[in-house]
Order: structure tokens, then sequence, then C-alpha cells
């Protein structure tokens, strides 16, 4: 009994251009969460000034990432302070932890993912002449 092939060239030729369509549908499938992660985390921040608010920032990367940035005061307000002292020894307290960034990462995960497994599942189905 011998093998036989049939419909390898076909594949063969959808793999080879599956690379640029995942590519292409992924980076937009991260700008989109990038996106969405911000505007979480701005409605999340225990800012009232809107200070904050404003440093938060996507930065698209040379390899198709985002890279979000929540700003110089995310650790402070994230994590809290310790005790702090003036100088003559009396305790002015310390700053409670007002988490924002982890919460905003935590609700924003499953959307996130399933993004980007539908920029994958659209990919192929571009590739395949079925979307």
């Amino acid at each position: 009994m011998t093998a036989r092939t049939s419909g390898f060239r076909a594949t063969a030729a959808m793999l080879r251009t599956l690379p640029k369509s995942v590519e292409r549908k992924i980076e937009a499938a991260n700008a989109e969460n990038a996106e969405d992660l911000m505007r979480t985390a701005k409605v999340l921040i225990p800012e009232k000034t809107g200070k904050a608010r404003r440093l938060i920032k996507a930065m698209p990367q040379g390899d198709g990432g985002v890279l979000v940035d929540f700003g110089p005061l995310s650790k402070i307000l994230e994590g809290g302070t310790e005790e702090r002292h003036h100088k003559d020894g009396k305790s002015t307290g310390k700053g409670p932890a007002r988490p924002f960034v982890n919460p905003a990462l935590q609700v924003t995960e499953k959307r996130r993912k399933n993004r980007a497994r539908k920029a994958v599942r659209d990919a192929i189905r571009e590739v395949k002449g079925n979307g």
C-alpha cells in the first residue's frame, strides 16, 4: 500500500503566507488590547486631579508589541509608601496601597487573550480564503 499526498502544494503555499497575515492581525489586536488596558487603568486609578491619568501612555514597539506605561506615580499608588517621619522624628504616617494596575490587568486578561486567539483564527481564515 502506497501513501498518496493531495493538497500539499496548497497547504505549503498557505503556510508560507500565514506569518505575514498573523503578524498583521496580531499587531492590530495588540494595539486594541493596549487601548483597552489604558482605558480600564484610567477608570480604576485612585487619583482625583487627573495628573496620573494623563501620564498613562501606550508606546508602540518595533516588533509589533505595545508597551503600556502607567506613569511614575503608579508605584506609589499601587504599592503605597513606607512610614515617613519629619526631621524631629514625628511620624507623618504611611500612604495606603491603592492598586489599579494589577486589577486592570486582571479585568482585561480574558478579553486580551480572546483578541489574540481571534486574530490568529482570522489570519488563518484569510489565508485559506474563507474569510
